[in-house]
């Protein structure tokens, strides 16, 4: 154990990741900073509100201020502008083949209200602390919109192809949408607020599914750490549906697997507690149904892929230059979808996302390993937890 009461944090979310990690850190012999002072070496902070030109540095505290979250990661964590970034990754429009197909969507111009110019439009609808000032970036997000929105309206209405729509900022399940109809989910999307962003995708209609018919998507847990380098966490998290499968598209819970929706139907828990299964009862499913897949050969190898190439693609936005005054570190929650034929699809990134509550302590012990140990020389440094202990593996150092 290090010199714990040397060194202060700072809490200021009740993220149930960083409450924990608070109390790890009070076990350490941590003290909260005083309050109304700003040292501290590590600020615990809600993602819109840290200003990252007030962090302290060396000269302060003897070291970069370690803060829980990079600048910049909505240009990931919201769904219209990850499109946008692997578009821009990819050139001419395309989009990397684990990602369904794509397209932006606002609400009809013509239907908003009077005053309400593209611009302001636009920058209403990135996160608060990116608003100002961001007019000009928001007129061109703008602009690919209704490009999208007049190609998505171009498409038949066919069975051959359902969409899902989602906003692009939503969580918990909220505004989810199926048809496949693109006329009738660009009503849903003139219906809503003037400001609001949605993404539809085609919806992937031939998942693997679990015994009772069930589908299922992945949460994988990845921390990025100062400089740039990317982590897996060795366990998941499989949601799972209460329902099963269906080609009725107005039978949600059968199609959408969140748990804030799963947790409302009648058979939730039914199968699995909280609808969760763990990685070595998936494998079990695994070696019985489909003999000779795993989740190490077949699942894991496409899920580091796909990780590296998203925060590849936003590393020249988000990595610090070599003498910002802080080392941010943050922790994603990653989902997939496994189709049929086992191929790993990305549906989406999550910036604050929960843990599993039987993850939550052996994650934020290793987090704090990674983080705190590696940046202050009065902490002890300490080993890496044994082979088979939940913990986070390095897959790429500086990308």
């Amino acid at each position: 154990m290090g010199q714990g009461g040397d060194y202060a944090y700072r809490l200021e979310t009740n993220f149930s990741i960083y409450v924990e990690m608070e109390r790890q850190l009070k076990e350490r012999g941590w003290a909260a900073a005083k309050e109304g002072s700003q040292r501290c070496h590590v600020l615990m902070g809600d993602r819109f509100g840290i200003k990252y030109a007030q962090l302290l540095g060396k000269e302060t505290i003897g070291a970069r201020q370690l803060v829980n979250y990079f600048p910049k990661t909505h240009l990931l964590t919201l769904k219209s502008a990850m499109v946008r970034r692997l578009r821009e990754g990819y050139g001419a429009g395309a989009l990397p083949g684990w990602l369904p197909r794509s397209y932006i969507l606002m609400k009809d111009r013509a239907l908003c209200a009077p005053g309400d110019d593209d611009a302001a439009a636009a920058e209403a609808a990135l996160p608060p602390w990116k608003r100002k000032g961001s007019k000009g970036a928001g007129s061109k997000d703008l602009q690919e919109a209704e490009r999208d929105r007049a190609a998505f309206a171009a498409l038949p209405d066919t069975a051959a192809a359902t969409w899902i729509l989602k906003p692009s900022s939503g969580c918990g399940g909220e505004g989810i949408a199926l048809s496949a109809s693109p006329a009738e989910l660009l009503a849903k999307v003139d219906a809503g607020s003037d400001k609001a962003v949605y993404v539809a995708q085609e919806y992937l209609a031939a998942p693997l599914l679990l015994p009772g018919g069930r589908k299922f998507d992945v949460r994988c847990w990845v921390l990025l750490t100062s400089p740039y380098d990317v982590h897996l966490f060795t366990e998941g998290s499989l949601r799972t549906s209460s329902s099963k499968y269906s080609s009725d598209l107005a039978d949600l819970p059968a199609h959408v697997t969140n748990h804030c929706l799963q947790a409302k139907t009648a058979g939730y828990g039914t199968y699995e507690a909280g609808n969760e299964m763990w990685y070595s009862e998936f494998d079990a499913f695994l070696a019985g149904a489909h003999p000779g897949r795993s989740l190490a050969t077949d699942i894991l190898p496409q899920v580091r892929a796909i990780v590296l190439e998203t925060l590849g693609a936003v590393r020249p936005l988000l990595e610090p230059a070599s003498d910002a005054q802080y080392a941010p570190f943050q922790l994603f929650g990653y989902d997939f979808l496994i189709d049929e034929d086992f191929k790993v699809w990305l549906l989406e990134i999550n910036g604050s996302p929960a843990s599993a509550e039987r993850w939550k302590a052996p994650m934020v012990r290793d987090i704090l390993r990674l983080t705190v140990d590696a940046a202050f020389p009065g902490e002890a440094t300490r080993e890496a937890p044994p082979a088979g202990t939940p913990r986070f593996e390095l897959i790429s150092r500086e990308v």
